[in-house]
């Protein structure tokens, strides 16, 4: 992603993840589910609880739940996608591109 003008903040734990979202809240999460301490569906549900972070766009990425149910506890989490590896990756900045679109377009 980097090449395409984004900046990549990567951390492996849902504490320091929350701390370097907070210091500096980001345009876009993505997350994968396994981390080193918890599950993309814990930082997730945390990221939604916090005022600061609630409004963040969250894409979780997963090539090891990779199935209907887990997409759709993720988006009734609050998540804007839920994405099976593997994937191209036109498709998942493509992906990207349209949660920061719909970000930027909702009220």
């Amino acid at each position: 992603l980097e090449p395409l003008g984004y900046e990549v903040i990567a951390v492996s734990r849902i504490a320091e993840a929350l701390d370097q979202a907070r210091c500096a809240i980001p345009d876009l999460i993505l997350s994968d589910v396994n981390m080193t301490e918890g599950d993309g569906f814990e930082f997730l549900r945390q990221v939604k609880a916090d005022p600061l972070l609630r409004s963040v766009p969250f894409v979780m990425i997963s090539s090891t739940y990779c199935d209907e149910r887990m997409r759709t506890l993720a988006l009734s989490l609050g998540a804007c996608r839920y994405l099976f590896r593997p994937i191209e990756p036109q498709i998942l900045v493509a992906e990207i591109e349209a949660c920061l679109r719909e970000r930027r377009e909702s009220p």
